[in-house]
């Protein structure tokens, strides 16, 4: 799988039983010891939101085309 090619339907129902069985957001980042843990913290926590609208808007889109 690359970044070029398209999500298939089973990815996005993979992608989204994650979202559903995970702890229900929002989620917030805490300090770590890692060199970029703020970074990484930051997305995961955004994630938790931005995914079930992003896998919202690929339905949405395909159903238009």
């Amino acid at each position: 799988m690359t970044l070029e090619e398209p999500l298939s339907d089973t990815e996005l129902d993979e992608l989204e039983e994650l979202h559903e069985a995970a702890t229900p957001g929002p989620w917030y980042m805490r300090e770590l010891d890692d060199d970029r843990w703020e970074q990484n913290a930051a997305l995961i926590a955004v994630a938790r939101s931005a995914v079930p609208r992003l896998i919202a808007e690929v339905r949405r889109l395909r159903r238009l085309a």
